[in-house]
């Protein structure tokens, strides 16, 4: 599910450069996913450089919502399973360019693009690869702003050289297993027995 909303993100931004930068160096993948420590590893396949590179480096609960129901109601049955988890994914979006200028230039395309569409759900960004089962599927980006200490931990923790880029909290990706733990009868009347009084 991870990669499928990364990727139904990824397909409207790459559009969106194209239209604003069709001649770019870098037409037709200006956008692709990929580990963003691997910036100088040679031979990638396919490369990184010359690219925004996407990158989810951190994923944490949303805590909000872990008291969800773990039941459902399907005809007259009953069906109980473990909550769903929902899941922001914190995502950074690096300019992998050798040129600066251009680096910048792809990196307010990046921000231009999420100011104007921050919600992504199947109505509004078609990727065929979603079954229809992801119906409910609702994505929502905010500008995840860090402080100069994180910045140096975070790419620190990538050990590459750091370069332009942004990071952007990915809320709410919603995981659940198809997997029924029990089923029951629908409870539709209480009788009380007044004979055991």
């Amino acid at each position: 599910m991870f990669a499928k909303a990364v990727n139904l993100i990824m397909t409207d931004l790459r559009a969106f450069i194209a239209l604003s930068d069709p001649e770019g160096p870098d037409a037709p993948d200006y956008v692709i996913s990929g580990n963003i420590a691997m910036a100088d590893a040679p031979d990638l396949t396919p490369p990184i450089n010359q690219r925004v590179v996407v990158s989810v480096v951190n994923i944490a609960e949303e805590a909000a919502f872990k008291n969800a129901a773990h039941y459902e109601r399907i005809g007259a049955e009953t069906r109980y399973r473990n909550a769903p988890v929902f899941l922001n994914l914190y995502v950074l979006f690096s300019a992998n360019y050798e040129n600066y200028d251009t680096a910048l230039r792809r990196l307010s395309q990046v921000i231009t693009f999420f100011q104007g569409k921050n919600t992504f759900t199947l109505k509004n960004s078609p990727v065929p690869e979603f079954s229809d089962d992801a119906t409910e599927l609702r994505l929502i980006l905010e500008l995840f702003a860090l402080t100069f200490e994180q910045v140096n931990y975070l790419w620190a923790s990538l050990g590459g050289k750091q370069m332009p880029f942004v990071l952007y909290k990915l809320r709410l990706v919603r995981i659940q297993a198809d997997r029924t733990q029990a089923t029951s009868p629908v409870i539709e009347e209480i009788v009380a027995d007044k004979s055991a009084v």
